[in-house]
């Protein structure tokens, strides 16, 4: 079994482990609560009216049968106390336990880590590498374009039309994400805010459509 599926398959089951434990814990509780709040009525209530009607009747029958009832409540909710710290312990001796489990994994998970890290900053370098050569390749054409119109430009110069040559290369690209609506769309450059932002998922989803267009 690879690596990543030893992982799945561990957190799944201690996810599945985890539940378990807590829902009897929120069972036992919730049962513990509705023991105290019967106790709590057989006291106030019931047991009160059958001690009214003993003294006005002298039948304590009814007492009687209330206490038997009380005692067994009692006891049931002391043992169901007990079971619920004992549950509570279960719970964080198996939460160490799986965590003490997860060593070598953690350390067979950071080797693999640095691993893929690599590979894919390899492979982003690359792409990047080729970004770069295609800016220089197609960037090309506009030094050839450029240089026609100084040649043009120092014909008028020379025949006194205009008194200075523009040889500056114009860059038809966004300096920024912001300003890019100004250059058609246009936005080459990629800031190490936005590298960071695109790894971490960070970037939203409408913050990429503007380069669909340039796709097809």
């Amino acid at each position: 079994m690879k690596l990543k599926e030893r992982i799945t398959v561990f957190t799944e089951e201690y996810h599945q482990g985890l539940e378990k434990i807590q829902n009897r814990i929120t069972e036992t509780t919730q049962y513990v609560e509705d023991l105290a709040l019967n106790i709590r009525y057989i006291k106030a209530e019931e047991i009160a009216a059958a001690v009214k009607k003993k003294v006005l009747t002298g039948d304590d029958s009814q007492e009687r049968k209330l206490r038997r009832s009380l005692e067994k409540y009692e006891i049931e909710h002391q043992e169901k106390t007990e079971e619920l710290i004992v549950l509570k312990v279960v719970l964080d001796e198996y939460k160490q336990d799986k965590a003490d489990e997860i060593s070598m994994l953690t350390r067979l998970l950071q080797e693999e880590k640095r691993l893929v890290s690599t590979k894919a900053y390899t492979k982003m370098m690359a792409v990047k590498k080729a970004y770069v050569e295609a800016i220089l390749e197609e960037s090309e054409i506009l030094h050839v374009y450029n240089q026609l119109d100084i040649q043009l430009q120092e014909i008028e110069v020379n025949a006194g039309r205009r008194t200075h040559v523009y040889g500056n290369l114009a860059i038809e690209s966004a300096d920024s994400f912001s300003d890019k609506y100004r250059y058609n769309n246009v936005y080459l450059g990629v800031t190490a805010d936005e590298v960071k932002r695109l790894i971490k998922r960070q970037t939203p989803a409408d913050q990429l459509e503007y380069l669909e267009r340039f796709s097809k």
